[in-house]
């Protein structure tokens, strides 16, 4: 059955970041996160591996210790990023950003549902698998194009970069449903297991 093209677009085109607009208020009913996760777990992954868990936070207290991480989290990141943004910090855009970040900081333990995309598994370590790969190449030809080769920085885009296609899924999902998601990268400014968040699942990485 051919898709409504139209419609399709109109979804596609028109899911803002959503900051200061999001209805606190508003309960979020259960059945449609679940949903959503449906619609966003059919995304492709590199290798189809689908190494993704999802943490669904609506208790009070657990939202609320975990957005005193995020707010750490934002300190370090707003700090760093309008140092290195130079002139751009007049821009009159980068300033409306920067204040609904500020403010979504501010509130997100109002939101009535956070949830956490989680990756198994450790992060690669980059310059390891280079040198590993370097040393693989050591008596190859000066002209093996295996030299050229970085592994490290491919399996870390893999690693990082394969849950996003089932985030965007699952907010344009929430979307077509009536609500509105905002993703957040910084969750958490440490690899610490945080103890606000036990139910994080073991030896998972936060991406979102």
């Amino acid at each position: 059955m051919p898709f409504d093209v139209a419609e399709t677009d109109r979804l596609l085109t028109t899911t803002r970041s959503v900051r200061r607009r999001l209805d606190l208020d508003r309960p979020v009913p259960r059945e449609v996160v679940e949903q959503a996760l449906e619609v966003a777990v059919q995304a492709p992954t590199a290798n189809n591996h689908q190494n993704w868990r999802w943490l669904v936070i609506t208790e009070a207290g657990v939202k609320e210790k975990l957005a005193e991480m995020i707010r750490s989290s934002w300190a370090f990141h707003r700090n760093d990023m309008w140092t290195n943004a130079g002139r751009r910090r007049n821009d009159a855009q980068a300033r409306r950003n920067y204040d609904s970040a500020q403010a979504l900081t501010e509130t997100i333990a109002a939101v009535p549902v956070l949830v956490i995309p989680c990756v198994l598994g450790r992060p690669p370590d980059i310059a390891a698998i280079n040198a590993r790969w370097r040393a693989r190449m050591a008596d190859k030809i000066a002209d093996d194009p295996g030299h050229l080769v970085q592994h490290g920085e491919t399996r870390a885009s893999i690693f990082y970069g394969s849950i996003f296609p089932a985030i965007w899924s699952f907010q344009l999902a929430l979307r077509s449903r009536g609500s509105a998601a905002r993703s957040r990268a910084c969750t958490c400014r440490t690899n610490a297991r945080p103890g606000a968040c036990s139910a994080y699942p073991q030896g998972s990485r936060r991406s979102a």
